[in-house]
């Protein structure tokens, strides 16, 4: 039985504060134990202050609670410590290269004055700026919700839904979910699988231990066979298990401590008359109309890099849209090639809409856009399924 490190749990001051651009990133696979240390190393760090705290202490007792061990050897120590230096990140750059360099540089194991064995941490210089001194594109969370989680996959599920908790949705192709999960293609292939194994099992994990509750559907057209291509979620906060604080608790010392940082607007102090309490709470913003000029400003990394090629025109969910399309008529790379890949299909297809709209007026452009992508992948898997029957003939 696994149990959930209990004191780490207890502090309130757990907040995890992690860039979009890393929890996109799909070569930042890591098993249960890694997953865990890397978020605490998120937790004690200040993402305002690289200089004092890039380098964070984790007692041998520390670690003994996120691996959930009696007692952890120094072959144990050795072990994670170099899968933790092994972990490479690729960066794409707009012209289709990339930079890999390592998440951490390096891993010290002593004694201190005391005899307790420690391990000091700290993060690849190129590394910095993906855990510090960002602004915005971030989200979140407090560690208690992902160390209560049992396996890998449910905590990558959690964060991969956790961004997207404000827009109240996210929808992912099952190839790019399996991608975000460490899933092999030889992993449950079939999805009926998928879904009982994986989807069902993290979804009743997050509903019953974290502060997000989801639903899922399948979205767009469906493949060959009635294959489903992508899934839609519907993430909502989780009512009965809000993991950071109990309502009667409303907005404690690591709530207001972050008032500063993720608030515009001032705490608002409210007299309890009944308690003669005073409570803080943050007033409500609103929204505004989101725009759309960079990539940057996706919550998705590679619908941000992919709308490069519409000239930021349409919102994440258009883009979302767009891509699923994306996904069937452009064949699939490994890494961070199938954003550039799609980033040059959607080029012409753009400009022709463009020129178009110069001929005559367009009443809906990603409407347009979306008829030629339809005609497309229609032809395209027309020609395919041309193509299988050629082969059986040849094959008989």
């Amino acid at each position: 039985m696994i149990i959930m490190p209990k004191k780490v749990v207890e502090n309130k001051k757990n907040w995890i504060e992690k860039r979009n651009v890393v929890n996109e990133m799909r070569t930042y696979n890591m098993g249960l134990e890694e997953l865990r240390i890397f978020n605490t190393y998120l937790a004690k760090i200040n993402a305002r202050d690289p200089v004092g705290t890039r380098a964070v202490r984790f007692p041998v007792s520390y670690f003994q609670e996120l691996m959930c061990v009696d007692k952890i050897n120094i072959n144990s120590l050795k072990a994670v410590s170099h899968r933790l230096l092994q972990k490479i990140v690729d960066i794409p750059d707009d012209d289709g290269g990339f930079t890999a360099f390592q998440l951490f540089k390096v891993c010290i194991v002593k004694k201190d004055d005391s005899g307790e064995w420690y391990m000091d941490i700290d993060a690849h210089d190129l590394a910095l700026p993906l855990m510090f001194e960002f602004k915005d594109k971030y989200f979140t969370y407090g560690l208690e919700n992902v160390l209560i989680l049992k396996s890998a996959n449910q905590i990558r599920m959690y964060e991969i839904l956790k961004q997207f908790e404000n827009t109240g949705f996210r929808i992912v192709t099952i190839e790019k979910l399996r991608e975000y999960l460490g899933i092999l293609p030889t992993e449950y292939p079939q999805y009926k699988d998928f879904r009982k194994e994986v989807l069902e099992i993290c979804r009743k994990a997050i509903d019953e231990n974290t502060d997000i509750t989801f639903t899922y559907e399948s979205h767009g057209k469906k493949g060959r066979g009635g294959k489903v291509l992508a899934l839609k979620f519907l993430i909502s906060q989780n009512k009965k298990n809000l993991s950071v604080l109990k309502p009667d608790e409303q907005l404690g010392e690591c709530r207001v401590g972050r008032c500063d940082v993720l608030a515009d607007e001032s705490p608002v102090v409210i007299v309890d008359e009944r308690k003669n309490e005073k409570k803080f709470v943050v007033s409500e913003v609103q929204e505004k109309p989101r725009e759309y000029t960079c990539v940057e400003d996706y919550d998705d990394y590679e619908l941000g890099y992919i709308a490069q090629a519409c000239k930021f025109e349409f919102n994440e969910l258009e883009m979302a849209e767009i891509k699923t399309y994306l996904d069937v008529l452009v064949p699939h790379k490994k890494y961070f090639e199938d954003e550039v890949e799609q980033y040059k299909y959607l080029l012409p297809i753009y400009s022709t809409l463009n020129r178009q709209a110069d001929i005559q007026k367009i009443k809906s452009r990603f409407g347009y856009i979306i008829g030629i992508l339809k005609v497309m992948r229609t032809d395209f898997e027309k020609e395919q399924h041309k193509r299988v029957i050629e082969a059986m003939k040849e094959f008989q």
